[in-house]
């Protein structure tokens, strides 16, 4: 059960490393802060940085939580989006204003009469961070990884299509096996990710352990549940935009610790403050609060495989064995009493044998008069009709 709707994100930022230490963004679309990023200081005002951007420097970012793997084709988490932002571009991209735009590709793709057949044309003379050229044959290994890899997060995404070919160096065919109208916004996410070949070939199914893409930094190391590094790619079409010489993800999992390290200057960007964490930010003439509206939903997910308990093996499923379970264990009011009793059905249950009394027999007493005259004992037994 999904429910869309558009929800706050409420990042706090150290006011001198936004200015002096920035990334602008790329022709591309892709989003970044910078010069002339929107903030909201300590009068709740919003305002822009106009200092001049000055370049080199490290960002240091907080994050909530540690991402998944750093692979494209298996990775779920939010955070590990965030990663992949900085160092793995799409084909496509979404704008301020929620329009697709293309980011690696020239183009918005071309789809045939009958909706069954996409052509998506590349950008000329992009590189990935290894050197390696973008072109054709990259994005139709990634795209076949994406449907067949084992674990794949992205083959529920792209499950509609059902070939991809290489058209000319720099342009690329999907064969659909129906219309999918969202193929564009969905190559907007992890399953437009390009991966390069060559580290794909030296990889495979390790690739997270030293992902390289297209994008602005590149991968430098990973520790897992404290930091993941990435410096400033030279391989990148937009270099000359991009300021900072690295950034470094911190993983601090309490909210109240992440302001803390925001506060002492140790993190220059904390994301996803505590609420009760707001005022004091906004408050800090040090600080300036960035707040921002970005499309989210809420998700109830029900486990209906796992009917046999956690850490159990997972039996057969079957509509007729949940009533039957139901039905021998769910107690059910009675209609004319209103008292409680149990469902029964000779098909589904066991019947179990009564469990024997535990009553303890009573022993016949008899009073005597005050005189001490006691009458003969009644006998227990009814006399013959």
């Amino acid at each position: 059960m999904l429910m869309p709707r558009p929800f706050a994100t409420t990042t706090a930022v150290a006011v001198g490393l936004l200015v002096t230490a920035a990334c602008t963004s790329g022709s591309s679309g892709g989003g970044a802060s910078g010069a002339g990023a929107p903030t909201t200081g300590a009068s709740g005002a919003v305002a822009t940085n106009t200092g001049a951007v000055k370049p080199g420097g490290t960002m240091t970012v907080a994050l909530a939580e540690d991402p998944d793997k750093l692979d494209p084709t298996l990775g779920r988490s939010l955070v590990g989006r965030e990663v992949f932002a900085n160092f793995c571009e799409k084909l496509y991209d979404v704008n301020d204003k929620l329009e697709v735009v293309p980011q690696l590709a020239a183009a918005l793709p071309k789809t045939s009469a009958d909706g069954k057949s996409v052509t998506i044309s590349l950008r000329p003379g992009l590189k990935f961070n290894d050197g390696t050229p973008l072109d054709a044959a990259a994005v139709k290994t990634t795209l076949d990884r994406d449907l067949t890899l084992s674990g794949s997060a992205r083959k529920s995404e792209i499950k509609t299509v059902k070939k991809v070919a290489v058209v000319d160096p720099m342009t690329v065919r999907l064969t659909l096996a129906t219309p999918f109208a969202p193929l564009s916004a969905v190559l907007a996410d992890r399953a437009g990710m390009i991966m390069s070949p060559t580290q794909l070939g030296k990889l495979g199914p390790r690739f997270g352990t030293s992902p390289v893409c297209v994008g602005p930094f590149s991968f430098v190391s990973r520790t897992t549940g404290s930091q993941v590094v990435l410096k400033k790619s030279s391989m990148y079409y937009d270099a000359a935009k991009v300021k900072l010489d690295s950034v470094i993800f911190k993983i601090i999992t309490d909210g109240n610790v992440r302001a803390a390290n925001l506060k002492s200057g140790d993190v220059a960007v904390a994301e996803r403050l505590v609420p009760t964490d707001v005022a004091s930010v906004k408050a800090d003439p040090k600080l300036s609060l960035i707040t921002a509206t970005s499309i989210g939903y809420q998700g109830l997910t029900i486990n209906v495989g796992n009917a046999s308990g956690v850490g159990k093996p997972v039996g057969k499923v079957t509509t007729a064995r949940w009533v039957a379970r139901r039905s021998c264990a769910r107690p059910s009011p009675m209609p004319s009493t209103g008292t409680s009793s149990t469902r029964s059905s000779s098909a589904a249950c066991t019947s179990r044998p009564a469990a024997p009394s535990r009553r303890r027999a009573r022993t016949p007493t008899t009073r005597c008069a005050p005189s001490g005259t006691c009458p003969p004992p009644r006998s227990s037994s009814r006399p013959p009709a």
